[in-house]
Parts: C-alpha cells; sequence; structure tokens
C-alpha cells in the first residue's frame, strides 16, 4: 500500500485586501529574521544555485540517453581556481554540508557559482 502524500494548500492571497496581505519582508521580520534583505538575496541564491544543478542534471541525463559527451556543462570537471571541486559547488552535494561549510563555500566562491552561466 502507498502512503498518501501531504499536500499543503497554499494561500490564495488575492482575496486579501492588498494592505492586509503579508509581504515577504514582514513575515521575516516578524520571524526574528533580520536584516530581511540579507535573508531574501541568500534565499535567491540558494534558490538559483539548485536551478543550475537541475540545468546540469537534465544536460547530463540527455548526454547518457544519446550516448555523446555532455555537449555544455554547467559544473565542468575538476577545480576552480581556488581549489573547490565543482561538484561541492551543485546543489545536490552543497545542501548536505554542514552551515559552517555551506557560508564558506558561498563567501569563498560566489564568484566562481555566479560566473558559471
Amino acid at each position: 500500500m502507498i502512503a498518501p502524500t501531504l499536500q499543503r494548500t497554499p494561500i490564495d492571497f488575492r482575496h486579501y485586501p492588498k494592505s492586509d496581505r503579508p509581504d515577504l519582508e514582514r513575515i521575516l521580520v516578524c520571524r526574528g529574521l533580520q536584516p530581511a534583505h540579507r535573508v531574501i538575496e541568500q534565499l535567491t541564491f540558494l534558490m538559483f544555485i539548485e536551478r543550475l544543478d537541475d540545468l546540469h542534471t537534465v544536460v547530463e541525463r540527455k548526454s547518457e540517453d544519446l550516448g555523446t559527451p555532455t555537449s555544455r556543462s554547467i559544473f565542468p570537471a575538476g577545480t576552480d581556481d581556488k581549489g573547490e571541486p565543482f561538484d561541492n559547488l551543485r546543489w545536490s552535494r552543497f545542501k548536505h554540508f554542514e552551515a559552517r561549510e555551506m557560508m564558506r563555500i558561498v563567501d569563498e566562491h560566489e564568484s566562481t557559482l555566479t560566473g558559471v552561466v
């Protein structure tokens, strides 16, 4: 028997008057996450590297299915100019690191991550 999946019902804010809609910044401040603009910036960056990993995975799978070498590699083999393996910059590996290691990678390799596109 397959266990039923829990589905979250998204909140539809369209029915609230605009002045009553909670914006992301207000929610973050109420939760004690300040400065909110830095939190939003970090969340955006994490979503960016997750999307890059998704795109790279599609390219890898297509290459494997066709039996051809990868034509466009977002995360090349080897290491960046600071010695960090490119595989560590992929979301599928990055998400398993401890928080301090994540911060080190982002602080030291942000230019590498934003330069891969």
